[in-house]
């Protein structure tokens, strides 16, 4: 079976960098051998298992498209259980397909619930979807996340990611909550033309975009002691 591999991670800070490595026949679906996030926040005291949840996330759907084993040190146990179903729901999802592939951590850790509070994040985009969410769930909302995920490396300077975060912040004074920012590169680490090709599948749509999102707000649930997250989200009459 082909293998990626978490060979470490490094904190620096605000800064963590996932190190990772794959078998040959892996190679051609990356265009990096290293997945970064980069909070506002220090990130030096949250557990290495709950840090590994974005990087398993991420690499997850191409996991289990490809049958190769994700190799890692440690998890946090609670994830690692509801990792599980994750994986059925999926198969239900994409049964023309059938998924396969392995999660083998080393350790699975076990750690001590936080105490939460009355704080709730909203994944925020700037659509319609998460100002409709944030109207219907002020009350249960301190803060607003906005996530940039097309960064090559940390030092890139882009102008969307900049204008992104500024109008989060400016949204963020408006409505009296708190605005959080993820700079990363979890989108452009893959070549997702050449995994769509393969596999036959949208892995932006089908894989990466919700599973990146709720597990980079992981760590962040952990800093803050947060109770719920939202996911924004609208309906329009008459649509199913």
């Amino acid at each position: 079976m082909e293998k990626i591999v978490l060979d470490y991670i490094s904190v620096n800070k605000n800064l963590v960098e996932y190190h990772y490595l794959v078998s040959d026949g892996m190679k051609k679906y990356f265009t990096t051998d290293c997945m970064f996030l980069e909070y506002e926040e220090n990130m030096s005291e949250v557990p290495i298992s709950i840090l590994t949840i974005p990087f398993v996330n991420c690499m997850a759907g191409l996991s289990w498209l490809s049958n190769c084993v994700l190799f890692v040190d440690e998890i946090d146990a609670t994830y690692y259980e509801s990792f599980k179903s994750l994986k059925v729901a999926y198969n239900e999802l994409h049964n023309y397909i059938g998924l396969k592939g392995l999660l083998t951590p080393s350790k699975i850790i076990k750690n001590e619930l936080y105490s939460k509070t009355e704080k709730g994040i909203l994944l925020f985009g700037g659509g319609v979807d998460c100002h409709s969410t944030f109207i219907r769930n002020k009350e249960s909302i301190s803060h607003i996340l906005n996530i940039y995920g097309w960064l090559k490396n940390s030092s890139e300077v882009n102008q969307v990611d900049i204008h992104d975060k500024e109008q989060t912040e400016s949204y963020a004074r408006t409505m009296g909550v708190e605005s959080l920012h993820v700079r990363t590169n979890f989108v452009s680490q893959f070549k997702l033309s050449t995994i769509d090709k393969d596999f036959n599948t949208s892995y932006w749509f089908g894989f990466l975009h919700s599973m990146a999102f709720l597990s980079i707000a992981a760590p962040l649930a952990w800093v803050y002691k947060i109770r719920v997250l939202f996911i924004a989200s609208s309906f329009t009459k008459g649509k199913v």
